[in-house]
């Protein structure tokens, strides 16, 4: 039970980081719990919160939502806590009881400037890249599989590829087709999940790769080429080199 309650407070620091968003969210939860108890909207955002803090500090429904989605992504849990309504709603409510325009005008910018110095913006965070192509996936990707298009000739395109770009590929252009999706998932041959692993090894050998990708009827790899050796090692089993993306070599099979 310690360790859970441990696991359970480690995780709920780390959701809000550096920001300060807790702190804004439980003066807005208190200002409404005392002062605006009896308004309806207050009575449901404070339910609804106090159900979601229920759930999340649990031990027991921790536990449980922990064995159903790993504990590493546990703190998604906290996406559906009404943040922004409550905050929001609380900020409106306080302002409204001034009657004066000046000091409205003034709350707002004070509250408004508060929301700003409690957190970064998603840029500033460093968990967001701006990207330069509809589809939202990263240029690596969107540039690895258009020069895989670019080769092709209007034949199919089999890819294998390492988890990085594997999670993105197909999101980006559907026509390519791989082995095994993100995590490996798919893989449903042996020779498959054989294909996964050693392209998702720390060392990965390279020559193993292409042989395997070659049984699986991949015509395309994309994988880093951290020197001349790797491509010598792809080549060996009748791959070329078709272009560089950043780190990434992304081979075809040759004729």
């Amino acid at each position: 039970m310690k360790e859970t309650m441990e696991w359970i407070l480690s995780t709920w620091s780390l959701y809000w980081g550096e920001g300060y968003y807790q702190y804004l969210l439980l003066t807005a939860a208190v200002y409404l719990l005392f002062c605006r108890r009896k308004k309806e909207g207050a009575k449901h955002l404070l339910s609804y919160l106090a159900v979601v803090l229920f759930v999340f500090f649990c031990p027991l429904t921790a536990s449980i939502i922990r064995k159903c989605i790993g504990g590493d992504v546990y703190w998604r849990v906290l996406w559906i806590l009404p943040v922004v309504p409550l905050i929001a709603y609380a900020g409106t409510e306080f302002i409204k009881e001034r009657k004066k325009p000046l000091i409205r005008g003034v709350l707002v910018l004070v509250l408004a400037a508060s929301v700003v110095f409690c957190g970064k913006s998603l840029w500033q965070a460093g968990n967001y890249e701006r990207v330069h192509n509809y589809q939202q996936v990263p240029d690596e990707v969107a540039q690895v599989c258009d020069l895989i298009n670019s080769k092709r000739e209007g034949g199919r395109a089999h890819l294998a590829t390492d988890d990085y770009l594997a999670s993105y590929v197909r999101i980006y252009d559907a026509s390519v087709t791989m082995p095994y999706g993100r995590a490996g998932r798919g893989a449903r041959s042996a020779k498959s999940r054989q294909l996964y692993n050693e392209i998702s090894s720390p060392a990965p050998d390279y020559e193993r790769i292409a042989q395997l990708a070659k049984s699986r009827r991949c015509n395309f790899i994309a994988v880093k080429l951290p020197d001349e050796a790797t491509r010598a090692a792809v080549e060996k089993s009748g791959f070329m080199l078709a272009g560089m993306v950043n780190e990434y070599g992304v081979f075809m099979l040759e004729k």
